[in-house]
């Protein structure tokens, strides 16, 4: 579950963090067609601004793929972080648990219908 949402915030930040990058004013960027945000934040705030979203979404990257990497053994496969004593006692849990009642099976036979003959 952790894992798959961990996924997701990154795949939305690096999707962002490009857009984000070709937003910004360098070298024939697209900042071109952003000027009205300029004109209405100021130039200068709206650098800052772009610029500190760079720097996290980067960080939102960086740092969730840190944490994969560490949610993940070398095979590719989920850890599990539960300690000995927790499986232990689930496992005595789930032997003291009741057991569903069983349900008797029943044949299911076509219902017998008697044809009268006609004489």
């Amino acid at each position: 579950m952790i894992y798959t949402a961990l996924i997701t915030i990154i795949l939305i930040a690096s999707v962002l963090l490009v857009l984000v990058v070709l937003v910004q004013n360098s070298k024939g960027g697209m900042s071109d067609q952003f000027t009205g945000a300029n004109a209405q934040l100021g130039a200068k705030n709206s650098t800052e601004l772009i610029e500190k979203i760079t720097w996290g979404l980067a960080s939102v990257v960086l740092l969730g793929s840190l944490f994969i990497n560490m949610l993940t053994d070398k095979s590719g496969n989920q850890k599990d972080f539960l300690s000995p004593e927790m499986k232990k006692a689930i496992e005595k849990e789930s032997k003291n648990a009741p057991k569903p009642a069983e349900t008797k099976k029943t044949e299911n036979k076509p219902a017998e219908t008697k044809t009268e003959e006609k004489k």
